[in-house]
């Protein structure tokens, strides 16, 4: 009967620390180891680090699971490193402390196994390993610069602190010869204005001559009534003369 592939999916999701390293010999499938070194590197802790030191350092596995399993292990060591910075060792009681203690060292154990793997083997693995050394908290590091002194293919995603450059001294200022003052030109004397001319004084108006009161019209009186025309005196037609006897 075939063995069931392991859920990676399903396991990181419950946090199965144990069984994702068992993972890591899963053979049937090569994506499986891969997928839980990744898961390894979300949620593990101190307990995958033997594990994941063997695969790292075995020169017959894949290159791309050696450079995932120096991540992984960066990873875990940063998540360690914030862990014990946050601890106030003053308040643990003595088993606490000497579990404490054990972190530590564990944590220094990763960064010299680190160191081996940035030492020797491809170049790609030397820079995986050294951007996880980076991580760790460095008591020197010029350790990390003589590793890779010889090596001038390997880089780090931090970016180096810029070098400090000096300025050059300033040439000796050569004093030339001040030329001659010209003297000053004698300022214009402005001639002072001309008083202005006394104002006319304002005209008087004399008063006019008083308009003429218009005369009031005159009111025709009715004339007399005319007279009428007698009526004309009739003529009397003068009689026939008398017929001859």
């Amino acid at each position: 009967m075939p063995e069931t592939s392991p859920d990676i999916k399903t396991l990181k999701a419950d946090k199965n620390e144990n069984k994702l390293i068992e993972a890591l010999d899963y053979h049937d499938d090569p994506d499986i180891p891969e997928k839980a070194v990744e898961a390894l590197a979300a949620i593990g802790t101190a307990a995958a680090f033997e594990p994941l030191y063997t695969i790292m350092e075995k020169s017959d596995q894949s290159l791309k699971i050696r450079v995932a399993t120096a991540t992984a292990i960066g990873d875990i060591c940063a998540r360690l490193q914030k862990v014990l910075d946050k601890t106030d060792t003053a308040s643990l009681s003595d088993d606490e402390l000497v579990r404490h203690q054990e972190q530590k060292q564990k944590l220094s154990r990763a960064g010299s196994r680190l160191k081996l793997s940035m030492k020797s083997g491809p170049a790609e693995l030397r820079k995986a390993a050294g951007r996880a050394y980076m991580i760790l908290p460095l008591e020197d590091d010029s350790d990390i610069m003589r590793v890779f002194s010889s090596s001038s293919s390997v880089s780090f995603q931090s970016s180096p602190e810029p070098q400090k450059v000096e300025p050059e001294p300033e040439p000796p200022k050569v004093e030339t010869p001040s030329e001659p003052v010209a003297e000053p030109e004698p300022q214009k004397v402005e001639a002072a204005p001309e008083p202005d001319a006394e104002p006319e004084p304002p005209k008087v108006e004399t008063p006019s001559e008083p308009v003429a009161e218009p005369e009031p019209p005159k009111v025709e009186t009715p004339s007399e009534p005319v007279a009428e025309p007698e009526p004309q005196k009739v003529e009397a037609a003068p009689e026939p003369d008398a017929e001859p006897e």
